[in-house]
């Protein structure tokens, strides 16, 4: 039996990573040169380096030196990572809604429980369905760059008072009747 193209595409992929994927590092970072690999292609680490080492950063690569993220970057990121979601909820639940419309006639049955007399939806519905999905993807981005804005917003912070300043004087109480 053949493999599938798209798994054979697959299993070359995992393998190139596997054989050279870790065998280029910057000098002193702990990870091996190209010329230094072990035999069976994985790179290991220097049996000197200590413990508190193993989980240190690298040489420019520490909160310090990182660069200020790109609001723009991450709602691209954000809504292009929810599109296949999004995607995948707008078909179901206009599949579902066009089942439950037709008093759940098993011919609009949606995807799990499709069967090859099921309904097919045409080019235009389809078309519908991706422009749903995908300004749901835009509409998620934006939550999130909404949240993250919030979250990395500077606190207004009231100055504390100069010494020897007086603040004014509170006004005494009327005595009541």
């Amino acid at each position: 039996m053949r493999p599938k193209p798209g798994l054979a595409a697959l299993l070359c992929l995992l393998a190139t990573g596997l054989l050279f994927g870790q065998t280029s590092g910057a000098p002193g970072s702990g990870q091996t040169q190209p010329g230094s690999q072990p035999a069976g292609g994985l790179a290991t680490a220097p049996a000197s380096r200590s413990a508190a080492a193993a989980g240190a950063m690298p040489p420019g690569f520490g909160p310090s030196q990182a660069a200020p993220e790109n609001p723009w970057r991450r709602f691209e990121i954000v809504s292009l990572g929810s599109f296949p979601i999004m995607l995948f909820y707008t078909q179901f639940g206009a599949d579902f809604g066009l089942y439950a419309s037709h008093g759940f006639n098993q011919a609009y049955a949606p995807w799990p429980f499709k069967t090859v007399s099921s309904y097919s939806p045409g080019t235009s519905e389809q078309v519908a369905r991706l422009g749903a999905a995908f300004v749901l993807s835009l509409v998620i981005g934006g939550i999130d760059a909404v949240i993250h804005a919030a979250k990395t917003r500077p606190r207004h912070q009231v100055a504390p008072e100069a010494p020897g300043s007086q603040s004014p004087a509170p006004e005494a109480p009327v005595p009541g009747p």
